[in-house]
């Protein structure tokens, strides 16, 4: 760890001075991938080892960016060279800054995100979690013969930000997703669904868990279809909710606010959610992969408030777009990056919706209601810009608690601010999501979501 941070303040002491402003993002990365087919046959397993540098430059408020992987002394001097004349070639952009190093002081930042378990397990006994895996799914009902993959991924990642603005830090993260679908079959047609778990540890891994849940959710989507009736509640899936919120985040964002390419730009003060709704992003939160001590130009990672009692009052911002919406903005430790050949962008940690009320009490009150296990077309029917919704709900009929069978594809076209405004309750489910970058529960919503 110390020796990326010692890197890091070498790259920085390249600089000229006379005003320029240098930062340099050191990123250590080890991940492991392996899928197993429906015979329980290992199909790949990879090993992947990143090291790389990347150097913003900023000079008279224009940027230069460049990277390397080579951490070579030479390399590196040529890396800061790079970039200092790509800051010569681009126009000016009064946003263009780097924080100072006492942005953020006062915030604690996260521990624990990193597990010696992880790093010390061997990589066959993650194959035969995975087997494992694979083996017990198509084992457990006869309706799911078969997977098209079980898979397991983890990543431990070692980061050090230091900067001629006195920035100067590190952290140490690792987590690790196991996963699996289920491929089922009856005589009124056929279904897919998946199950995953996202764990700091391979020994914390309920590989039983994770496949009944997989085959659970798909015979879910099995049976007679039903019809569904009118004016009825609405359940969605956390599965669903991770696809929606993971829009609304990036709507909340920094950069889509400054340019206001956002459904909720101009929104701040106004009331966008019922007036006991909370919504949060939270950087440290133990229940997310991307958790960190700091973000990604070195910035302490916190909790930030977005809706309180149901008014936008926040958003998520790296130190360049709280500059560039200006109005006493500051860096909520929302800096990601991709990769250390991009520069940070303020992007979602993770985000958080209060609960209210159990997921057994969403599920059996108020009689008749629409489960909405799945999304088709999520992709390209979830605009952040725009706002708009447009895409189909797969699920099944809810009556008093039980299911009594598949509904075909429901047409949703509404809105995000729409979806936000239909939220009755929100369960206490709460778990990472795979695919966004939310901690997710299963969210009752009104009729009027499925007519606006």
């Amino acid at each position: 760890m110390t020796e990326l941070l010692d890197v890091a303040a070498n790259v920085v002491g390249y600089t000229l001075g006379r005003g320029e402003q240098l930062e340099a993002y050191v990123v250590h990365r080890v991940s492991t991938a392996i899928q197993v087919d429906t015979h329980a046959t290992v199909r790949q397993v990879s090993v992947a080892e990143v090291r790389g540098v990347g150097v913003r430059v900023i000079q008279d408020e224009r940027l230069g960016y460049a990277s390397t992987s080579d951490l070579d002394q030479a390399a590196l001097k040529l890396t800061v060279e790079r970039a200092r004349a790509n800051a010569a070639a681009t126009d000016r952009d009064v946003a263009q800054v780097l924080p100072d190093a006492h942005a953020g002081d006062s915030i604690q930042p996260a521990e624990g995100l990193s597990h010696v378990e992880l790093q010390q397990a061997s990589l066959s006994g993650k194959v035969d979690l995975v087997v494992d895996l694979a083996r017990r799914v198509v084992a457990l009902d006869p309706r799911v013969p078969a997977i098209d993959t079980a898979g397991y991924y983890d990543e431990m990642k070692s980061v050090a930000v230091a900067s001629t603005r006195g920035v100067s830090s590190m952290y140490q993260s690792g987590y690790l997703e196991i996963w699996s679908d289920a491929l089922g079959e009856d005589r009124h047609g056929k279904a897919v669904d998946d199950a995953y778990q996202i764990e700091r540890s391979p020994n914390d891994c309920n590989v039983e868990q994770i496949a009944a849940n997989a085959v659970e959710r798909t015979v879910n989507l099995l049976g007679r279809p039903v019809s569904p009736p009118d004016s009825v509640r609405v359940i969605f899936d956390p599965a669903v909710v991770a696809d929606l919120l993971h829009a609304v985040g990036k709507g909340l964002s920094g950069g889509a606010i400054s340019s206001g390419r956002s459904p909720f730009a101009s929104k701040t003060g106004t009331t966008i959610a019922p007036p006991w709704l909370q919504l949060d992003d939270d950087g440290t939160s133990p229940l997310s992969s991307a958790a960190a001590a700091f973000d990604d130009e070195g910035l302490p990672r916190r909790r930030t408030r977005l809706v309180k009692d149901g008014v936008l009052v926040g958003a998520m911002h790296s130190t360049v777009t709280a500059r560039a919406v200006g109005d006493g903005a500051a860096a909520t430790g929302n800096a990601r990056r991709s990769s250390h050949k991009s520069v940070p962008k303020a992007a979602p940690n993770c985000l958080v919706l209060q609960p209210t009320r159990t997921r057994e009490d969403i599920l059996s009150g108020g009689g008749r209601a629409i489960y909405i296990q799945q999304l088709t077309g999520a992709g390209a029917g979830i605009n952040s810009v725009t706002g708009r919704i447009d895409v189909g709900g797969v699920g099944w009929l809810l009556e008093d608690g039980q299911n009594v069978g598949p509904i075909s594809t429901v047409a949703i076209s509404t809105s995000l601010p729409a979806f936000l405004q239909s939220i009755r309750a929100i369960g206490d489910d709460t778990y990472q999501s795979a695919s966004a970058p939310a901690a997710v529960s299963t969210v009752e919503c009104g009729s009027e979501l499925l007519n606006a």
